[in-house]
């Protein structure tokens, strides 16, 4: 791990999962930075997109570096993954 906590993903084989934020660049080169949520939880204004989504499916399983290839419409469009944020785990509380 990075002092700034992201994760070289290409280093320890981490994928992206559910959960994960990731910054991706986008076809027209724009860069954006997504989280991968279930279908309930979406907000794309946030960033918050389902694994449902074309750009969601692209994602899942994908690590740093690589280029996912997605489909909308008829067009088939390309993104590659910048860095991945790995999501918190929640801490267990011991009430002993």
């Amino acid at each position: 791990m990075s002092n700034n906590g992201k994760i070289n993903h290409l280093e320890n084989g981490d994928r992206i999962k559910m959960g994960d934020r990731a910054k991706v660049k986008l076809p027209d080169g724009i860069v954006r930075e997504f989280k991968l949520v279930y279908t309930k939880q979406i907000n794309p204004e946030e960033g918050l997109i389902s694994d449902e989504s074309p750009v969601g499916r692209a994602l899942l399983g994908a690590m740093v570096g690589e280029k996912r290839k997605y489909r909308v419409g008829d067009r088939e469009l390309e993104l590659e993954v910048l860095e991945i944020f790995p999501r918190e785990e929640k801490k267990k509380i011991n009430m002993d």
